[in-house]
């Protein structure tokens, strides 16, 4: 159990005779805390289950933002009347753990009095309205449920201990318990995925390649299509599947531990994708390439080399 009490005081801000932020002075209290329960069933496989109470305060820029945020390409407006977030969550979880695979599996459920969230404005003529060409968004709050589950499978087969083949995936679904402007999603929440890892590791098998490894990933991402439109503030993304893969190893003279090196491959196909959350999806339009917003990074090789400095002081 927790208790938190945030007091906020912000002073009046004028630029070239303009008040820019207005003083006021805010109080928030919350009590948190948490119980849950583990059951061994048996040496294989343990059940969890755990309730919780959580309290997040809305931080000053959701508060009294009033300006052009140069990361985002938003004119952000804070508001003074926001509440603190209240959180009811709920989860259980499976472990499995046997000589040959691991598995855990957790869903969850949570409920959130305040969500705080951003949507963008409107004149009365629905367009988008802007400030110096630039479209403003501005926090709000309403309440709403989330609920998913996050999964992880390794299988490591006997006899072939150096070898695991992992996969995690995770699921998250966002509402508002009332819809706004007809839209019930929550904005800011990821798509589905699926990271499957193929990787053998050698720690002892090689003399001066110590904890060798090689590993290609297969990084699956669905579609997007529960964003929150409401007030056109945001679109969907399609779906991408990204290839990767590296090996690395330490590197060991003497009986020591000279270096370690890692080669990483990363977007082989050279996919052009755009993150969900990636909030430069909604830049200006690249007259380069013709397309809209920002996209994640192509194919892309790192070489890394790590070597090690002992100090010592008689």
């Amino acid at each position: 159990m927790r208790f938190d009490s945030r007091h906020i005081n912000s002073k009046l801000t004028a630029s070239e005779g303009e008040d820019l932020f207005q003083p006021f002075t805010k109080n928030l209290s919350s009590l948190s805390g948490s119980i849950g329960v583990t059951h061994d069933i048996n040496e294989y496989v343990t059940v969890k289950a755990n309730a919780s109470k959580g309290f997040r305060a809305p931080n000053m820029a959701e508060l009294a933002a009033n300006g052009e945020h140069e990361g985002t390409f938003r004119y952000e407006i804070g508001n003074r009347q926001l509440k603190s977030e209240d959180s009811y969550s709920f989860d259980l979880g499976l472990d499995v753990n046997t000589q040959h695979v691991s598995l855990n599996l957790s869903p969850y459920f949570s409920h959130i009095s305040n969500y705080i969230y951003f949507r963008k404005l409107q004149t009365d003529t629905g367009a988008d309205s802007t400030i110096n060409e630039v479209p403003v968004y501005q926090f709000t709050q309403q309440s709403a449920n989330m609920y998913g589950v996050e999964a992880s499978l390794d299988i490591h087969p006997h006899p072939l201990d150096w070898l695991h083949f992992e996969n995690s995936f995770s699921y998250v679904r966002g509402k508002f318990t009332q819809p706004v402007d007809g839209s019930g999603n929550l904005p800011l929440i990821p798509p589905m995925k699926l990271l499957t890892e193929l990787r053998a590791e050698f720690p002892h098998q090689l003399k001066t390649f110590r904890n060798f490894y090689a590993k290609a990933e297969m990084n699956n991402v669905w579609a997007q299509d529960h964003f929150f439109s409401g007030y056109n503030t945001e679109t969907g993304t399609p779906s991408y599947i990204l290839f990767n893969a590296g090996i690395g190893s330490d590197l060991y003279f003497g009986g020591a531990k000279r270096a370690t090196i890692v080669l990483a491959l990363n977007n082989i196909g050279n996919v052009a994708y755009q993150d969900f959350l990636n909030r430069l999806r909604y830049a200006p339009e690249n007259p380069v390439t013709g397309r809209v917003g920002v996209f994640e990074m192509g194919r892309n090789f790192t070489a890394r080399i790590i070597i090690p400095f002992e100090w010592r002081v008689k």
